[in-house]
């Protein structure tokens, strides 16, 4: 039984309950901090998908893997579902309209959104390799017929990011010279310099 938020409700206790959670935070410091070194440069794209993908990875860094998983592969659902509605996809020379892709689309299982963006080039071999794992992952932690205990999670949910990143940089790609890349992390770094001064 957990009773956390009545002893957070209480004044007398919060200062003590403030001490206990620093303690608990400050001893996963070193392994919140070697998972953010281990993951690659994330450089944000546009859209909501942001926000699902900062969710994921910060869900990551502090060890809540499940959700990470889980994050990632509703916004690979949420992403695929919006770009097949903003393409134009013809079909048997029938250019389909939103209300056709609605009909079509709308209540499909995600296998087969995916199987179709691929057959109509909407999304690369990659992308359609990388949308097809997070389909798995989503079957594997969402509708579990395993105990998830059997699964190596941290491994699933850093490759789920990993994945999804890959995704939304091949749909949303950045026009980003590799030379205003360095200039961009440099002030970043120095703007988290002097925050610390």
């Amino acid at each position: 039984m957990s009773i956390i938020h009545e002893i957070a409700k209480n004044p007398e206790f919060k200062d003590k309950l403030r001490r206990q959670l620093s303690g608990a935070f400050e001893n996963r410091l070193d392994g919140i901090i070697d998972r953010i070194a281990s993951l690659d440069d994330f450089f944000f794209i546009r859209k909501e998908y942001d926000i699902y993908l900062d969710e994921a990875r910060w869900s990551y860094f502090y060890g809540y893997f499940i959700a990470a998983i889980n994050l990632s592969c509703v916004c690979a659902e949420r992403l695929l579902i919006d770009f097949i509605m903003e393409a134009s996809i013809r079909v048997n020379e029938h250019l389909l309209s939103i209300e056709e892709k609605e009909t079509a689309f709308s209540g499909q299982l995600q296998s087969k959104r995916i199987k179709f963006a691929h057959s109509v080039n909407l999304i690369t071999n990659d992308s359609f390799k990388s949308f097809q794992k997070l389909d798995h992952y989503r079957h594997k932690y969402i509708h579990p017929n395993k105990p998830i205990a059997q699964y190596n999670i941290p491994e699933d949910a850093k490759n789920a990011i990993s994945r999804l990143h890959n995704i939304i940089k091949s749909c949303f790609p950045m026009m980003i010279e590799p030379t205003e890349k360095e200039k961009l992390k440099q002030k970043i770094i120095d703007r988290f310099i002097q925050d610390e001064i």
